[in-house]
Formats: structure tokens, sequence, C-alpha cells
């Protein structure tokens, strides 16, 4: 009979351990970024975050640059739905095995009401950005992030093979600038391969979509209204006008 008690004891003393060893690794996973699917992690972005957190879903980042400034080739990080007053500038490039991506949470309004000139900057290859409502991007005296003839637009890239679908752009100078690399004193040509697609671009003052120096983007799917000027105007990177 003893023998028994003390069988059930160690029993007990087995399966509060396991209980135990179960929680630790519950915790510690909710500590980390979860694994995205293939490469790279996943991350978040809240309103009611803070750029100390670890980035995960119950601890996300309060900011997209913070996100910027982080995230590594295959990495996305989701924003949670708010208005967040900034210009993301990109400069951590993905690969063409794994890209970097900036996604809207699906099913959540997130908008960027761009601090400078621009709402995402890029000077990096391989970058998504997807879902976002863009306003507001504007020239404004004093931003180091414009360039001479005042490329102000929710999303501008000086670099190749981006994907900037599914956003909505509205109230900015132009609503993308797709263009050369950044020079020291003129910006030299490049192949782009840009994708820019199922985009929504309205009420800017300028052109809705403009690419200037920069071969190989497809442009397609997108919705145009009430753009001032031309709704895209395109120049390839020999300098020659291509359609508007």
């Amino acid at each position: 009979m003893p023998g028994r008690h003390l069988r059930n004891l160690l029993a007990l003393v087995l399966a509060a351990g396991a209980l135990l060893a179960g929680a630790a690794r519950n915790e510690a996973s909710a500590a980390r970024p979860a694994e995205a699917s293939g490469a790279g992690r996943i991350y978040f972005v809240a309103t009611s975050g803070d750029d100390l957190n670890p980035g995960t879903e119950e601890s996300p980042w309060l900011t997209i640059q913070h996100a910027a400034d982080t995230l590594c080739p295959g990495d996305t990080v989701y924003v949670r739905a708010g208005t967040y007053n900034e210009t993301v500038t990109v400069t951590r490039p993905g690969t063409e095995e794994a890209r970097i991506t900036f996604a809207a949470r699906e099913g959540e309004r997130v908008e960027i009401d761009a601090h400078y000139c621009h709402g995402f900057w890029i000077i990096a290859d391989y970058i998504t950005i997807r879902g976002f409502k863009i306003k507001n991007a504007y020239h404004r005296d004093g931003d180091p992030r414009h360039t001479d003839d005042w490329t102000a637009s929710g999303i501008t890239t000086h670099n190749g093979y981006g994907i900037f679908e599914n956003n909505e752009i509205s109230n900015c100078m132009y609503g993308m600038m797709v263009r050369s690399h950044l020079g020291e004193e003129i910006l030299p040509a490049t192949e782009g391969s840009n994708r820019i697609r199922g985009n929504h671009v309205h009420d800017t003052d300028l052109a809705g979509i403009r690419v200037k120096r920069s071969n190989h983007n497809v442009v397609d799917g997108n919705t145009f209204e009430r753009n001032h000027l031309q709704e895209s105007a395109m120049w390839d990177k020999n300098g020659r006008f291509m359609f508007h």
C-alpha cells in the first residue's frame, strides 16, 4: 500500500513538472516573433505599442520606422489599425528569395499621415508595401528627404524589384514615384523592375504615378481619380517619354 501511494505521488510530481515546462515554453514563444512561412519572422506594429517591445502580436512596436530599421530579409511586419504620423525610410534590403514586407493587417484601416515628403521613402531592393492608406505627402522646407525637383509622394522608390500593391494614396504631390538611383550630383539610371498593381490613387496635385529614368517596371490594374495633371507620366532610363 505505501508503495502505491509513493508511485501516485511521483506521477503527480511528474505531471506538475510537465505542466510547468509547457507554460515556460509558451511564455518564451510569446516573447519572440512568430516564424513566417519560409524564411524570416513576423512582427507587429500598433498605436498602443512601444519600440522597446519585442514586436510580437502581444507586445508590438509603436512605429513603422522602427520596423524598417529592424527587419531582415524574409521578415514581414503587420501594422495594426490606426493613424501613424511618420515618414518611413527603408534602407535595409530584402533578397530575391526573401523579400521584406510591410503590410497593413488584413481587414484593418491603417493610415500613414506623412510627416515629411513621403509616406514611404525606399532606398533598398526587394521591398513589398501592401494595403496602406497614405496621405499628405508634400514638399516641406527643411525636409532632408526631398530632391531638387520636389518628388514628394505617397511611395517613392529609388531602387528596384519592389512590389507596391493594394494601397490607397490621396492628397499628395504625386501618388507614387519610381525613379533612378540616388546620386551625389546626377541620378544614374536604374533597371527598376518594380511592380505597381491594384492601387487606388486619387486627388494628387500632379501625376498619380510617375516613372522617371527607370526601366522594366510593370504598372497594372491601378485606379486613378481626380489627379490634377496626368494620371501617369513615364520616362525610360534614357529619358525617352513612354506614355501618359
